[in-house]
């Protein structure tokens, strides 16, 4: 059944690519909304076929003829498939129902043009994550990267889009080769057998084992957007539509997740080494630092969000590292704990990330601006995207009753509550680990309050603000439905986990133990005392609020007077003595600026109000333009290769040839 689900859902996703991309504009008006419908239907289809995957908990393999006679495409489902089907199907629902009303605005070409990448790009990651050989894996993962650089430089690229797009497209295709290595390296360990089944685990690998984490990390990572190879994320997001941005960000950076999570306890289960989980901690503490100091310094509303997707990604990372490292310390349940939590907060990021990418695309759409320092007093015009997206915001910043707190809270109950005094290095490591942590999560709130407070509240920074478009029903049903779920997650987590804990105990041989409450709510969570009851929360949080507001009306009431703010002595108050997007991270500006570099122009005489301040990375004067600079001069010796005539081309084929013919008799 789930195989036949798959291939219905497959041909409709390629369908649509085709209907999109290759109809006649004469006919565009009738069968775009088709298409917008189709989006909508499939979308729940994937999401069924992910839930289905999760509840029937099986193990099913398929396998076609493709491309060439001898060459199959071998698929399969398992649990994990299952999870990640799932985190792109109700993901995907939400942008896909916002998505249908976005686009109208477009042109036919762009909608022709969006339509049908987007429907490549999903039957890509789909493809991805059900990949059961090398080469389907391979072909899926360059499908994805192709069509997703076609959504980002659009039908008529600009010149920043043009750029993003390089960009993005270099350090997917480093990390493409990367994968590749790694892959062409487990299948050499075991007689070029391509096939999944057959790496799991691999043997006889010996040293060999390490070299291939490596590469998986890096090669993977650069999709990830991990430091150092996260620079694409905040060039690429801002150029894209912002259902493609969430997209992109919810779904496409946890296939690289995916990807890490078959390695590192699949593919290589018989080979894992504590430095393992070091070392990806490490790169995932530096992410996640680097990706929220970025965000809280930005002023484009996209570009904050690309830099807090990195940050999260960072603690999924970290998550991950911590689950090898416990395990290669025989602290099972801690294992097993903190491989739950890297795949809780993968569904958990797919879900209020988007829905902050399309309450991005929502004020983009009604008022034609993105920079923080230009919006303002939005929830009185857009009462209900402020809703979504004050849901989705404290969902990122993890406070309590909202999806993001779930995976944060058991992240910290990684630290608690267990000895590690005869581990030295865990001893010294977790402290570090934990203030770090924390201090992430704090500067995660201030990106918060920045990002919500400066776009929906205060008055309007600019005059055209005050006539806003208002967004469409789907629209808000694509907010609602993402929004709601963050909630769902958030209040009653306690199924999604227990599916969740299901796959770790697959991957992992110790189960976690529950925490029982006295209402049989159970919340899987620590084993000492550390549960957390959201129902409970909830409740009594409505009660206290029901009870406090009858106290004040019935012994307390008072007459609502509305009066002038405060004004400091000032005749009236203006917008402009608000806090802007800039002003409001100064602070930080100071506090990092070793890690940041701070170009200013400085007022002119006919304008001595204003200056502009462009922050970018150290990282691209201390690292990518000296290796653009280093990779520029060694081509620049490859010139003499170059001659114009066909004929030596010919020749440099044929000699690629035999030399690949040889290497396959030798192998």
């Amino acid at each position: 059944m789930l195989i036949n689900l798959l291939i219905i859902i497959s041909l409709i996703w390629l369908a649509l690519a085709a209907a999109a991309l290759c109809i006649p504009n004469a006919y565009a008006s009738f069968l775009l909304p088709i298409i917008r419908v189709g989006n909508i239907f499939n979308a729940g289809l994937t999401a069924l076929l992910g839930l289905l995957g999760l509840i029937l908990f099986q193990t099913v393999s398929f396998s076609f003829k493709f491309l060439l006679p001898h060459l199959s495409a071998m698929l399969c489902i398992d649990p994990l498939a299952a999870f990640f089907i799932s985190l792109l199907g109700f993901s995907l629902l939400g942008i896909s129902c916002f998505a249908a009303k976005y686009f109208q605005h477009f042109s036919i070409n762009q909608q022709k043009y969006i339509y049908g990448f987007m429907a490549l790009f999903v039957l890509a990651m789909l493809f991805v994550v059900v990949a059961n050989d090398i080469f389907t894996f391979l072909f899926a993962w360059e499908l994805m990267t192709l069509s997703s650089y076609f959504l980002v430089v659009g039908l008529e690229p600009t010149r920043l889009a043009r750029k993003a797009g390089f960009l993005y497209l270099g350090i997917a295709h480093v990390g493409f080769l990367f994968i590749a290595a790694s892959f062409f390296l487990l299948a050499l360990s075991q007689n070029l057998s391509i096939a999944f089944p057959q790496l799991m685990p691999v043997t006889n690998v010996g040293f060999l084992a390490n070299i291939i984490f490596v590469f998986a990390l890096i090669g993977f990572g650069a999709k990830a957007g991990l430091f150092p190879l996260h620079v694409w994320l905040p060039e690429a997001h801002p150029q894209a539509p912002s259902p493609i941005s969430g997209l992109m960000s919810g779904v496409m950076l946890k296939m690289a997740i995916y990807g890490l999570l078959r390695f590192c306890f699949q593919f290589l289960a018989l080979y894992q080494q504590s430095w393992w989980g070091y070392l990806l901690i490490f790169v995932g503490l530096v992410t996640m630092f680097f990706g929220v100091v970025h965000a809280a310094l930005q002023t484009d509303m996209k570009r904050l969000l690309a830099y807090s997707s990195m940050e999260n990604l960072g603690f999924i990372t970290v998550a991950l590292g911590l689950s090898l490292l416990f395990y290669q310390y025989h602290l099972g349940v801690l294992a097993n704990l903190a491989l739950l939590v890297t795949l809780l907060h993968s569904l958990n990021h797919s879900l209020f990330k988007p829905l902050l990418f399309l309450g991005t695309g929502s004020i983009l759409h009604a008022t034609g601006e993105r920079n923080l320092g230009k919006l303002g007093g939005l929830i009185k015009k857009m009462p209900w995207v402020a809703v979504w997206t004050l849901i989705g915001s404290l969902a990122m910043a993890g406070l309590p009753l909202f999806n993001g707190f779930v995976s944060e809270w058991l992240y910290l109950n990684l630290f608690f509550g267990y000895s590690v005094e005869s581990h030295f290095i865990l001893a010294i490591l977790t402290p570090l680990i934990v203030a770090l942590s924390v201090l992430v999560f704090g500067l995660a709130g201030f990106v918060i309050v920045k990002f919500f407070g400066i776009a929906f509240l205060g008055q309007p920074r600019e005059s055209q603000l005050k006539q806003t478009v208002p967004i469409s029903f789907l629209e808000q049903v694509g907010l609602g439905w993402l929004a709601i779920l963050c909630l769902l997650l958030g209040i009653y987590p306690n199924y999604i986990i227990h599916l969740i804990q299901a796959i770790t105990i697959n991957l992992l041989p110790m189960s976690l133990p529950a925490v029982k409450t006295t209402w049989g709510l159970s919340f899987y969570a620590h084993p000492v005392h550390a549960g957390f009851n959201p129902i409970l929360l909830a409740t009594i949080l409505l009660i206290l609020l029901g009870l406090i507001y009858f106290i004040l009306k019935k012994f307390f009431p008072v007459v609502n007077k509305r009066v002038a703010p405060w004004d400091c002595g000032y005749k009236y108050i203006t917008s402009r003595m608000e806090d802007t997007g800039a002003g409001f991270s100064q602070p930080f500006k100071q506090i990092f600026s070793h890690f940041i570099t701070i170009k200013l122009t400085l007022p002119t005489s006919e304008n001595l109000l204003y200056y502009r301040a462009r922050i970018t990375e150290k990282i691209w004067h201390g690292f990518y333009f000296p290796l653009a600079a280093w990779v520029i001069k060694i081509a620049s010796y490859t010139k003499i290769t170059q001659q114009g005539k066909i004929s030596v081309y010919l020749l440099y084929m044929g000699l690629t040839l035999i030399i690949l013919l040889s290497l396959v008799v030798w192998l």
